[in-house]
């Protein structure tokens, strides 16, 4: 067929639906950076070019196993170095979301809360600004005045007035280009920051999304390509067992044919024949399962073949 394509559907979500608090809490999470992704066309940034896509990368940062709040002085520390890390990566400055001036529009994020800057004005009256540039304010008075103003999107729902602790907490950051060059530029960044990111930070555990799904799906294909050379190695090794027992390069030529045409075999009723175009992740179980069964029934015949061959005798 022109244009194959191996497509596999990368959605755990598709595949089984959980009713725990925890997959409620995560649709919840989702739902509400969709709404507020959908509120971004108002007036306070500039207006989006007609081929350009807005696209939100959020970073969720989660306290590390025995610390039971992410709002520690070394985690917030550690979330502002992070996310200037992010803010001076290459290439940043061509996909931020501007605004009027022109210049980035700064992150959703706690940060720019935990660390505001103080400007005088005038004698007796100071103007703070949440950019994240300023130093390290009060941290549970920053925290109080999040249930004064209602802000629950930084903090988890176990958050409240005498719990004023939170096992995470998340930023979001507005990225506008082209498709193509969106999902380019957070794979370099994937790549070259993101990657190392848990390496380098002790106090803060950092995972991340994106609407396009660009990193999740990059990751799992990386993970599966490991698994498929994996599978290719006891491919191999198997061959060298065969070898060993049935002492004969035609039958374990052969063999090996046999397991092999079957995936082709497999695929083909698969993708032609019923006509499902997307694999899952648990189709690519068969590679092991398949292999392993297939060998497991050239020794069963094999041993047929020769115990009958001895009984004859």
């Amino acid at each position: 067929r022109d244009n194959f394509e191996f497509e596999v559907d990368f959605d755990i979500a598709g595949y089984i639906v959980d009713e725990s608090p925890m997959f409620k809490q995560n649709e919840a999470v989702e739902s509400a950076i969709d709404d507020q992704v959908l509120s971004l066309s108002g007036s306070s940034g500039r207006r989006l070019e007609s081929q350009d896509m807005l696209l939100w990368v959020t970073f969720f940062y989660i306290a590390p196993e025995g610390t039971r709040t992410v709002f520690t002085p070394e985690a917030l520390t550690e979330m502002r170095d992070f996310e200037l890390s992010v803010r001076s990566f290459l290439g940043y400055s061509t996909v931020c979301r501007k605004v009027d001036d022109g210049s980035c529009r700064p992150p959703d994020s706690p940060v720019n809360v935990f660390f505001r800057s103080a400007t005088a004005v005038g004698q007796d009256s100071v103007s703070y600004q949440q950019d994240g540039t300023g130093e390290l304010q009060d941290i549970d008075q920053v925290l109080q005045g999040f249930l004064v103003d209602g802000v629950h999107w930084y903090v988890d729902r176990d958050f409240t007035s005498e719990n004023r602790v939170s096992s995470s907490t998340r930023t979001v950051f507005e990225l506008v280009g082209k498709k193509d060059q969106l999902a380019k530029w957070t794979l370099q960044l994937h790549k070259d920051l993101l990657v190392k990111a848990n390496a380098r930070y002790k106090h803060v555990d950092i995972v991340w999304v994106d609407g396009l799904r660009v990193l999740s799906d990059h990751e799992m294909w990386q993970v599966m390509f490991h698994d498929v050379i994996y599978a290719f190695g006891a491919f191999g090794l198997i061959g060298v067992i065969l070898f060993v027992k049935l002492r004969s390069v035609v039958l374990v030529g052969t063999c090996m044919w046999c397991i092999g045409m079957s995936f082709v075999e497999a695929w083909f009723f698969y993708h032609v024949v019923f006509g499902w175009m997307r694999m899952t992740l648990l189709n690519l179980v068969a590679l092991f399962f398949g292999t392993g069964i297939a060998v497991d029934d050239v020794f069963v015949f094999h041993e047929l073949y020769a115990r009958d061959e001895h009984l004859s005798a």
